[in-house]
């Protein structure tokens, strides 16, 4: 039993020694959704349902108190992660038809199906990007089922996924202080 503790407990122990960091502070940032004359106009995303969202309160608990969005840090092999205590968390997105785009976490150990893929996520002038071979994949926001925000995914295709979604350009907010959270839906 001591063997089966102390083997459990050192592999942790590797496991969160090897995952991705903030290496400072500098590199922890907000994403800022911009359509002007839209309602999705300058929000910050924000967790929900496992993946990420415009406008519904997040299931989260933060350093800073009534905090609603998201902070985020990139890896130097374009991994986009949220910034959290271990269990680090990575996004992976589904660019399949049937995927749509979806946009999801899950631990960086967790293992994904092949057809999803974990990045690399880009930044150009400002901006986030999902990088696909030779193409740029920007951003859609589409309503919520219960109307009260927008879930966010990516556009790999040229038509959105549903007529009432908006394509907008998802801007990086460095965090200055950064605020950490523990997000409970992701």
């Amino acid at each position: 039993m001591k063997f089966t503790t102390s083997l459990l407990a050192a592999a942790t122990a590797a496991l969160a020694a090897a995952a991705p960091t903030a290496s400072n502070s500098s590199n922890v940032f907000s994403i800022v959704s911009v359509r002007s004359a839209s309602p999705i106009h300058y929000y910050r995303l924000s967790v929900y349902d496992g993946g990420l969202a415009i406008g519904p309160k997040q299931n989260s608990s933060c350093t800073v108190e009534g905090t609603n969005y998201a902070s985020f840090f990139k890896s130097d092999d374009g991994g986009l992660y949220l910034y959290t205590d271990f269990p680090t968390k990575q996004a992976y997105v589904d660019l399949s038809e049937e995927g749509a785009g979806r946009l999801r976490f899950s631990t960086g150990v967790q293992p994904i199906d092949p057809k999803y893929k974990r990045g690399p996520f880009e930044f150009i002038q400002g901006k986030l990007f999902f990088r696909d071979g030779d193409r740029d994949i920007g951003f859609q926001a589409c309503p919520l089922h219960d109307g009260e925000g927008y879930s966010v995914l990516l556009q790999p295709f040229e038509e959105l996924a549903g007529p009432s979604c908006l394509s907008f350009s998802a801007f990086v907010s460095e965090e200055n202080p950064p605020i950490k959270c523990l997000y409970n839906d992701a």
